[in-house]
C-alpha cells in the first residue's frame, strides 16, 4: 500500500518545503472565501503552506532514492523508443502520469500524445508511471523552483 503524504512550500518567507499530512481551513470574513493551508510534519510541527504548492507522493522513488511527487519534472528513460524523455509528474484518470514536455519523433510516430498512446483504431493505453522501473527515473527539479525546465 502507497504511502500517504504530502509536500508544500512555507508561507513564512523561507518558502522552504514541509512533509507531512495536508489540510486547508476556510474562511469566510465579509463575504470573501479564502482558503488556508497547513501540513502536519511527523514531529507534530504545524506548517502554514502555499496552497498553490501542495503535491502529493506517487509513492515511488527514483533511482537515486528521491521521493517522486507531482509536480516534479522528471527524466525517465523509455525502452521501446531507445531515449530519455522528460516530463512532468501529474494525476489524471485516476493515476500518476508523465506528461512529456516535448514529444520526440518517434513517440508521435508511434501515436504518443501527452500521456497517452493512441492507436489506429481509437484505442488507447495510459503511460502511466508504474510502466518505468526505478532505475529508469530521475527527478531533476519541480514546475514550482525550475520553471525554466519546462521551456522547451
Amino acid at each position: 500500500m502507497r504511502e500517504i503524504k504530502f509536500r508544500a512550500q512555507r508561507v513564512d518567507g523561507e518558502r522552504d518545503w514541509v512533509y507531512g499530512f495536508y489540510y486547508e481551513e476556510y474562511e469566510q470574513p465579509n463575504d470573501i472565501c479564502y482558503t488556508q493551508g497547513y501540513i502536519v510534519d511527523k514531529e507534530g510541527d504545524i506548517w502554514q503552506v502555499d496552497p498553490e504548492t501542495v503535491s502529493e507522493y506517487i509513492g515511488r522513488k527514483d533511482k537515486k532514492g528521491k521521493e517522486i511527487y507531482g509536480g516534479d519534472i522528471v527524466k525517465a528513460y523509455h525502452y521501446e523508443f531507445k531515449e530519455k524523455n522528460i516530463g512532468i509528474v501529474i494525476y489524471k484518470d485516476f493515476c500518476y502520469q508523465l506528461k512529456q514536455l516535448k514529444q520526440s519523433k518517434q513517440a508521435l510516430e508511434h501515436g504518443y500524445i501527452d500521456c497517452i498512446r493512441y492507436w489506429s483504431d481509437g484505442s488507447h493505453d495510459w503511460y502511466s508511471m508504474e510502466q518505468y522501473e526505478k532505475e529508469d527515473l530521475e527527478v531533476i527539479g519541480n514546475i514550482h523552483e525550475n520553471s525554466e525546465l519546462l521551456e522547451g
